[in-house]
């Protein structure tokens, strides 16, 4: 790659990063701080880095990297999944073909695990399921299509109630939304990176919290899981 090339490209990457929402979650288990997520989201894209905390290095050691492209309908047409966790990984794109219902998948650390699956025409990632869902509270629910594991599932989602929070950017009125899961496909589920895909999950639920503003920003969420629930925390905003 010259050098003309290479300086237009991190132009273009620097104007996009101006432009974004930054949001900085930590990640709390069992009270602990374990890993500490930051998502970027522009007008088409959504880039998100995992990081494990020390702490968490020592149980749950992460470095995942995630990156979304996608058009006006929130519909990604480019996923892209770098994960690095204690045991396992993945390196791997994803192209989205709606006319044809299909996905396509190439994986640069095992061409084995490169293939082509079915999927709803509204089919999204965890990423961009979450900000269309944060984009359509209005009605107080919906449905969502996610692409997770391989499988097509189905997520409704509706508004609970409203509550108070006290937050690290202050006391906020919020809205408490409830993420339900239903596996769609009959094949079985791939093992997949501990931050997304293995949330989609029919045994448990997903709640976020939404500030009750024109922002609706995500504050909390919690992944009811056993034997102790996981807790994400909003850190820090800026726009």
């Amino acid at each position: 790659m010259n050098n003309k090339l290479l300086f237009l490209i991190v132009i273009i990457l620097s104007a996009n990063f101006l432009t974004a929402e930054i949001i900085n979650f930590s990640i709390d288990y069992l009270g602990l701080k374990v890993i500490d997520v930051v998502m970027a989201i522009t007008d088409s894209t959504i880039s998100v880095t995992a990081k494990s905390t020390a702490l968490g290095n020592l149980t749950a050691k992460m470095d995942n990297y995630y990156f979304s492209k996608f058009d006006d309908e929130l519909l990604p047409h480019f996923y892209q999944k770098k994960i690095v966790q204690k045991d396992y990984s993945e390196n791997r794109i994803i192209r989205y073909e709606r006319e044809s219902k299909k996905a396509k998948r190439i994986s640069f650390d095992d061409d084995d695990k490169s293939c082509e699956y079915p999927i709803n025409n509204k089919s999204r990632d965890f990423f961009t399921a979450l900000l269309f869902m944060r984009n359509n509270l209005k009605n107080g629910d919906g449905i969502l299509w996610i692409d997770a594991n391989k499988l097509v599932w189905k997520a409704g989602f509706q508004i609970v109630k409203e509550e108070i929070l006290n937050t690290k950017i202050g006391k906020i009125k919020s809205k408490k939304v409830k993420i339900s899961f239903q596996k769609i496909s009959k094949g079985k589920k791939e093992r997949s990176d501990m931050l997304t895909n293995n949330l989609v999950n029919e045994e448990n639920e997903l709640y976020f919290w939404f500030t009750a503003d024109e922002r609706k920003l995500p504050i909390k969420a919690v992944y009811s899981m056993k034997p102790f629930p996981v807790v994400w925390h909003l850190q820090e905003y800026q726009k």
